[in-house]
């Protein structure tokens, strides 16, 4: 009788113990999965939201029986994108700003040597135009596109600026096979001088000549450039004037194109096995090498004597003796040279060079597309 009860009373602790075992795992189940339950409610909630708004809002007419939408406002107009455009300061210097480098992306320069008679001063543009067209005609070639003059100018006595029609017009011209073309067929009346996008090449091993053609093929080889990408360079500061113990120098790159250009500035220049760092070649104030001053070169200058860019007395730089003494003639501080970059005048004069030409404060040449 009492082993009945015992067993007995051990079924129902048994019991017990199952039960209270199941419920405190139902509990951390329910538990574990509650924030997952509640982001399938919330999920469902917005997509009842969401489908209630597209019944109301693809609900049927009733007076016509077609589905209603809502209704759009008006399209703005070109006036009123480009009047909103216009509204904001910087807007409106980048549309200038890019004008400016569509206009000279279809511009091509021609020099007229001295000894020529073909195009005197007094020839009307259009004159000018008619017989230059002439010359694009017959350089045309079969995959060319339309070589078309829209006008021409005379910025000099010595030269003629055209302007093409279109960019793809002036960038053949600009290539390879264009500017053989175009020389094959120019006389001795005119000279094509291509327009180049100048690079600044900075610590170039010497003695490294990347003025040297030979090299400059080498260098367009190793950057993956087709022949002919770099025209040309020259060094930034004469070989005469370099010290004895000079390792590096710098030197200016002129690209045929802004592609070829941008793509080194952004990567660098390799040169002979040196992997060399490249900036844009930026438009500088004009100093006279006579009086120091801006605005003018020497061939210009009115002053009736040298000013010396180092000690600021009267004799050429050239032939200055005074070791250390140094004055501005712009600041008129004896802190510095006429020549530092650092003067307070010099980096004024920039910043009015910048904001006569957006462009020259751009990392980058523009590569606009046509208008």
């Amino acid at each position: 009788m009492e082993e009945a009860k015992a067993e007995k009373w051990a079924e129902v602790v048994a019991k017990k113990a199952i039960e209270a075992v199941v419920e405190r795992a139902t509990n951390s189940l329910v538990a574990s999965l509650s924030p997952h339950v509640a982001r399938v409610q919330d999920a469902a909630i917005s997509l009842a939201d969401t489908n209630k708004r597209l019944e109301t809002s693809t609900r049927t007419d009733i007076t016509t029986g077609n589905p209603s939408t809502p209704k759009a406002g008006p399209r703005p107009s070109f006036r009123d994108v480009v009047t909103q455009a216009l509204k904001d300061p910087q807007s409106e210097a980048q549309l200038n700003q890019a004008a400016k480098a569509s206009i000279k992306r279809r511009q091509i320069m021609f020099d007229i040597p001295p000894e020529a008679t073909a195009y005197p001063t007094t020839l009307s543009a259009k004159e000018t135009a008619s017989r230059l067209q002439l010359i694009l005609d017959a350089t045309k070639m079969d995959e060319s596109p339309e070589l078309k003059i829209r006008n021409v100018s005379r910025p000099q006595r010595t030269c003629i600026l055209v302007e093409m029609l279109t960019e793809d017009a002036a960038d053949w011209l600009r290539s390879p096979t264009g500017a053989s073309s175009l020389a094959s067929i120019l006389g001795d009346d005119l000279h094509y001088r291509p327009q180049a996008f100048n690079v600044f090449v900075k610590f170039i091993p010497l003695p490294t000549e990347i003025t040297a053609p030979d090299v400059l093929r080498s260098c367009e080889e190793a950057n993956g450039l087709y022949r002919g990408a770099l025209m040309a360079a020259r060094w930034a500061r004469a070989p005469i004037k370099r010290r004895p113990d000079q390792r590096f120098a710098h030197a200016v790159v002129y690209c045929r194109d802004p592609i070829t250009a941008n793509g080194l500035i952004m990567n660098g220049m390799v040169a002979d096995h040196d992997k060399l760092s490249v900036r844009k070649d930026k438009k500088e104030p004009i100093r006279c090498a006579k009086c120091q001053l801006w605005g003018h070169v020497a061939a210009l200058c009115l002053a009736p004597r040298d000013t010396c860019a180092q000690c600021g007395e009267d004799h050429r730089t050239a032939n200055c003796n005074n070791h250390g003494a140094m004055h501005c003639a712009s600041c008129k501080k004896s802190t510095h040279a006429s020549w530092d970059r650092n003067c307070p005048v010099a980096e004024q004069k920039r910043k009015e060079l910048d904001a006569k030409y957006p462009e020259n404060s751009l990392p980058l040449y523009s590569t606009v597309g046509s208008w």
